[in-house]
């Protein structure tokens, strides 16, 4: 039987992540699931431990002493916990299964080449579908605008407000694609086979925060293995924004930085 880990990261919402830890317990297979919380900043360290304890027995907090962003927080929990595994879900904690089978539901029937899994993904506040996040790899010209419009702090910020705009207005339906393998999985929760999870960590990127899906979009593309994209197994992500607390400053930066690491690591053999 399959062993998970369950990699989140803290950054001051206590509250939310026992609530998470709260539904992980709901899992039928709870048994052979371990949540790991990385405080990159809690309120409490203490009192968090002693409450994600007590609403999810099998978890782990650390405190690496700074603050090391989204992935890399999560990737910190994983390899301190010293817990041998078959996968790991990197998820944020606003989100909600939608069914106490979720991890058999998004296992059933992976073959071997599936590094990483993606389940359905229903953003709450405006039923917008969130997977396939991409479908098919983004050219070499569509990264080079895409950094090129990160790399002005004006355009950065005019693209946020036009994109939430565009949400706000026109949601994303389901796709209607009958793709089981995509290029890439939203990066709000996906499921990482070990080798997957290894191969990222030695590559020791700079990505802070903001472009997690492309970069494990290319860590699985570039050892020729498959992205998965699983429409029966899904949640509901909350999108607390607890990223919209930060200001526009730090944001272009990781943007900037991601998309340029994207484009320097990954595209230099393409024209």
């Amino acid at each position: 039987m399959d062993r998970f880990l369950v990699s989140v990261s803290c950054y001051n919402n206590d509250d939310e992540i026992v609530a998470f830890a709260k539904d992980l317990a709901n899992q039928v297979n709870r048994k052979q699931l371990y949540l790991l919380v990385t405080c990159n900043s809690c309120l409490d360290f203490n009192l968090l431990q002693n409450r994600v304890v007590s609403a999810f027995e099998n978890t782990k907090l650390f405190n690496p002493g700074s603050n090391l962003g989204y992935i890399h927080g999560c990737l910190y929990g994983i390899v301190n916990s010293g817990i041998d595994y078959d996968w790991a879900l990197i998820s944020n904690t606003d989100i909600q299964f939608r069914t106490d089978d979720f991890f058999e539901q998004l296992t059933t029937n992976v073959i071997e080449n599936v590094w990483c899994i993606g389940p359905d993904i229903i953003l709450s506040a405006t039923g917008e579908y969130q997977n396939p996040y991409m479908i098919t790899r983004p050219s070499k010209q569509q990264i080079i605008k895409w950094k090129l419009m990160f790399s002005n702090r004006f355009t950065y910020e005019l693209s946020c407000r036009l994109a939430k705009i565009k949400h706000k207005c026109f949601p994303k339906k389901q796709f209607l694609t009958d793709k089981e393998f995509v290029y890439a999985i939203h990066g709000s929760c996906f499921l990482l086979r070990k080798g997957c999870v290894e191969a990222i960590e030695r590559l020791r990127d700079p990505i802070f925060m903001y472009g997690e899906e492309l970069l494990v979009a290319e860590v699985v593309r570039s050892h020729n293995k498959l992205c998965k994209y699983v429409k029966n197994a899904g949640i509901y992500h909350n999108e607390n924004q607890v990223t919209g607390k930060i200001d526009y400053a730090k944001k272009f930066d990781w943007v900037k930085t991601s998309q340029g690491y994207i484009l320097n690591k990954f595209y230099t053999d393409v024209e």
